[in-house]
């Protein structure tokens, strides 16, 4: 035995203790599975104490054995129980840098380190099982980190946490009214220079990303960064051709709507609207159409409509 007998002997009473009903059940609050598995767990640590032990010692000889043990203090209590846990195997990392390379991280990147967040991290390795954070790193104390490889690369300075997430494609930037290529190309506002990372579609009123010379990232109008441009010229939006079709049309006519409706824009309070369908199943609103110049889908009732025709 590495360890005193008295010190095994406490360790298999608490065992005993803890698979008592009303401990195992903790009065009721845990569901039966969950007492299940813990009674797994004291059953298995059980055994391991009577190997260590050399022999089984059932629930009334552990307690009358250790009442004749002198009694401990809570910092010896504390010391034993952490000496009585199995030491956790952990699996080798792995460190190749076939590894770092498919995970789009430079093939050095294994013992690099970087600062974020006041955190010295230092890389150790890839756990490539877990998709979310293949990257194991280590603080300047020693504590284990999982991290993911966009964390990774924004630590290193070899990417922005902005330019990760942003879309870079052409269409957007067409869409929006930008020359295609804006994305890199340098814009002035107010005397500072910004470039274009990329577009956030989603946000409506602030769509463009930009970034000035010392890496602070910022949210732009597209009329803003039009006007930064310096000898730009604008695209044109691209604005399709909208043939409504048969159902469509059978559908306008029997809300009372005109059949060529779909494809026609109409004014509703002080915005504009372009007709694109219906969804009859909302009998309130079944028109959907979507806004200029932005984009954005509403529902309008078919009373809105014909007003806004009218108007039109």
């Amino acid at each position: 035995m590495s360890r005193p007998e008295a010190d095994i002997l406490r360790d298999i009473a608490d065992c005993h203790c803890a698979l008592s009903p009303e401990n195992l059940h903790c009065d009721g609050e845990i569901s039966v599975s969950a007492a299940r598995r813990k009674a797994s767990s004291l059953n298995a640590q059980l055994r391991r104490l009577f190997r260590e032990l050399g022999r089984d010692v059932d629930e009334v000889e552990a307690y009358r054995l250790t009442e004749t043990l002198p009694q401990e203090s809570y910092e010896d209590m504390l010391a034993r129980r952490k000496a009585s846990r199995p030491q956790r195997r952990t699996a080798s990392a792995d460190t190749s840098p076939a590894t770092a390379k498919r995970l789009g991280l430079p093939e050095d990147v294994v013992g690099r380190s970087y600062r974020s967040r006041r955190t010295t991290f230092t890389v150790t390795g890839f756990k490539t099982a877990n998709h979310k954070y293949p990257v194991l790193a280590t603080n300047q104390n020693g504590k284990r980190f999982k991290l993911s490889v966009e964390q990774v690369l924004v630590g290193l300075g070899l990417t922005t946490k902005a330019a990760s997430s942003l879309d870079t494609n052409a269409a957007t930037a067409r869409r929006l009214g930008l020359p295609e290529d804006i994305v890199g190309r340098t814009f002035l506002s107010r005397g500072t220079a910004f470039t274009v990372d990329g577009f956030k579609p989603n946000n409506h009123k602030f769509p463009v990303m930009g970034t000035n010379s010392r890496g602070t990232t910022y949210k732009w109008q597209v009329s803003q960064v039009l006007s930064g441009l310096t000898g730009a010229t604008p695209a044109a939006p691209v604005t399709p051709i909208v043939r409504p079709t048969a159902s469509q049309t059978n559908t306008a006519t029997s809300l009372g709507l005109p059949a060529d409706v779909v494809g026609r824009t109409v004014k509703v309070g002080r915005r504009t609207y372009k007709i694109t369908g219906f969804k009859t199943a909302n009998w309130k609103m079944p028109v959907l159409a979507e806004r200029q110049p932005d984009g954005r889908r509403f529902k309008l009732t078919v009373a809105q409509v014909q007003l806004g025709l009218q108007a039109a």
